[in-house]
C-alpha cells in the first residue's frame, strides 16, 4: 500500500493575485460591487472535510457577499446553483500566478 502525501503550497503572493481579480460570480446581471474580494479555498476538492484548506492554488476570487452566501448554502450547492466549475477558474489563475511555486503545482498535477 502506497501512501501519497499531498503537498499544500502556501503562497501569500498568489493569494494577493487572486484577490486582485473580480468576483467570479457575474452571471445573470448580478453585479458585485468589487469590494472585499477574498481568495476562497475550494475545500470540497480534497474531501478532507470542512475547515481543511487546500493548496493555495485551489482558490477563486469571491466578493464578501458571495463568499458569505457560499458558506451559508455549502460549496457544492453554491457552485451548482451558479453553474460554474470553480476548478477551471482556480486552474486558470494558478497557471497565470506570479508565484512560481503555485505554477509548479500545476506541472506536478499534469504529470500524475
Amino acid at each position: 500500500m502506497q501512501i501519497v502525501k499531498t503537498i499544500k503550497v502556501r503562497s501569500p503572493q498568489h493569494l494577493k493575485f487572486v484577490r486582485t481579480r473580480a468576483c467570479c460570480i457575474t452571471r445573470d446581471g448580478e453585479n458585485c460591487n468589487g469590494n472585499n474580494v477574498c481568495a476562497h479555498h475550494l475545500t470540497f476538492l480534497g474531501g478532507q472535510g470542512k475547515g481543511t484548506k487546500e493548496c493555495d492554488s485551489e482558490t477563486v476570487p469571491l466578493c464578501f457577499q458571495h463568499h458569505t452566501s457560499l458558506h451559508f448554502v455549502g460549496e457544492r450547492t453554491f457552485w451548482k446553483e451558479w453553474g460554474i466549475d470553480p476548478e477551471l477558474i482556480a486552474d486558470d489563475l494558478a497557471s497565470r500566478s506570479p508565484s512560481e511555486a503555485i505554477r509548479n503545482t500545476l506541472r506536478r498535477n499534469d504529470e500524475g
